[in-house]
């Protein structure tokens, strides 16, 4: 999935959160801060967890993603965006 550019044009938010049977939780946000005229910061998160399926407690989920992102537009033709990424894979995986 590409990730979505921060933008100038103002603050602006998202959340949403789902559940369902065996546990499963997730949970999604993200939200925009521009930083003066020229610059913004972009913050998303996404949360997804389940218990197993099997009755060994396996083909369960634990996930945790992170982004952050800075954008800084120095002229009308040249613009800068650095970002950073943080995944979390944790559970118990696939049984046999």
């Amino acid at each position: 999935m590409l990730p979505v550019k921060p933008s100038l044009d103002g603050r602006s938010g998202s959340a949403s959160i789902g559940a369902g049977s065996f546990g499963e939780l997730q949970v999604q946000g993200a939200l925009n801060l521009p930083i003066g005229d020229r610059s913004a910061i972009r913050f998303a998160a996404n949360r997804y967890e389940h218990d197993g399926y099997n009755k060994s407690g396996t083909n369960d989920a634990d996930t945790l993603a992170l982004r952050g992102q800075y954008l800084f537009n120095a002229s009308d033709r040249v613009s800068v965006r650095v970002g950073v990424d943080y995944t979390k894979l944790g559970g118990m995986g696939p049984g046999t």
